[in-house]
């Protein structure tokens, strides 16, 4: 005789099969001999392992980073998105999308539909949103996701009142299905619908306006709505967050002829408050690059102080001084800071200069 060691696989199933599948699974599982393990998703170091062994090179944590959040650790779509490049916009790879535009197709249209104006709302979508967004009846809106679920598109959110998808490049891909001029018009009714009710949103309001103004084409709006989002996001110490939308406000200034105004602050300032929060973060080449701008935007500024000047070089000086110590413009910048700030009364900027 020889001994056997059977191995089988199996997806979580959809609620059809899983009618069948359950008893059979049950009773399996009651032999001596049997073991059942319930997969996880890879960790971040893990998929750190597999995009080296992929790529052949050791891969930045923010490429780490942004392959964990969008494959959810699943190893066929980390393979899928190894060649991305984590600082520019990515399309869902090939494959992936076109498995993905099947399973989509396969639902009536009117589903279909829904399917996308959920996308945009984002990974989560509260059910009141849907229809407060889009003039919906709740028992409608419910008859027309109803496929949705059943094909394991949606599944509904642990609260009970909002519908999330089952993976995120899932949503990318119904969400890129919505026509340039219709993707707008979506957004927009999704971002009036939440300042309506900030409490039908599923992350951060602030957050979720600015992006849908973002993608609606109004950039004023954006810009005040992503300042916001920075405020809560600093408030709360989420660093990494915070930089994400002041990286977003301070691309948008340009595009917003009375800025300053809507902000109530001069942009020299921003970029003051994004170089301290990349500072923290431990990213001081791009908080120097940022201190550097908001010194010389601030030379532009008519209602500047020297003062002001000062604790902008007081700061320089320390992320200087941590990436290349003692050198020539950390000196030098210390020595300008103590000019423009006086002695007295004692100040942290000036004792940071020292």
């Amino acid at each position: 005789d020889q001994r056997v060691t059977l191995v089988g696989t199996e997806r979580q199933p959809g609620p059809e099969l899983e009618r069948h599948l359950a008893p059979l699974l049950s009773e399996t599982s009651r032999g001596d001999h049997v073991d059942r393990l319930h997969l996880l998703g890879l960790s971040e170091d893990e998929v750190a392992r597999q995009l080296g062994a992929l790529t052949g090179e050791e891969p930045s944590r923010v490429v780490v980073r942004s392959v964990l959040q969008r494959s959810e650790g699943n190893p066929l779509f980390v393979r899928e998105l190894a060649g991305q490049d984590a600082r520019t916009p990515v399309e869902v790879p090939h494959r992936l999308r076109d498995l993905f535009e099947a399973t989509l197709l396969s639902l009536p249209e009117e589903t279909q539909h829904l399917v996308r104006l959920c996308a945009a709302a984002g990974r989560r979508v509260h059910h009141l949103l849907l229809c407060r967004a889009f003039g919906l009846d709740p028992q409608a809106v419910a008859d027309r996701l109803r496929p949705a679920i059943r094909a394991q598109i949606l599944v509904v959110d642990a609260d009970g009142v909002s519908y999330g998808f089952r993976h995120v490049l899932l949503a990318e891909t119904a969400a890129d299905a919505l026509l340039p001029g219709e993707s707008q018009a979506v957004h927009a009714r999704l971002a009036v619908a939440l300042e309506g009710e900030p409490a039908l949103a599923s992350t951060a309001p602030a957050a979720e306006l600015a992006h849908h103004w973002g993608l609606a084409g109004e950039p004023d709006r954006a810009l005040v709505w992503s300042i916001a989002a920075a405020e809560e996001a600093d408030a709360s110490h989420a660093l990494d967050a915070a930089l994400v939308h002041l990286d977003r406000a301070v691309e948008l200034w340009d595009r917003v002829p009375d800025a300053r105004r809507l902000v109530g602050r001069p942009r020299w300032r921003v970029l003051s408050w994004q170089g301290s929060m990349a500072n923290l973060a431990g990213r001081n080449g791009k908080a120097i690059g940022l201190l550097e701008r908001a010194v010389e935007e601030h030379g532009d500024d008519p209602e500047g102080t020297s003062a002001e000047l000062g604790a902008l070089y007081s700061r320089l000086t320390i992320c200087l001084g941590t990436v290349v110590p003692h050198a020539e413009e950390t000196l030098a910048a210390s020595s300008r800071a103590l000019e423009l700030l006086p002695e007295t009364p004692p100040s942290a900027a000036r004792a940071e200069a020292l």
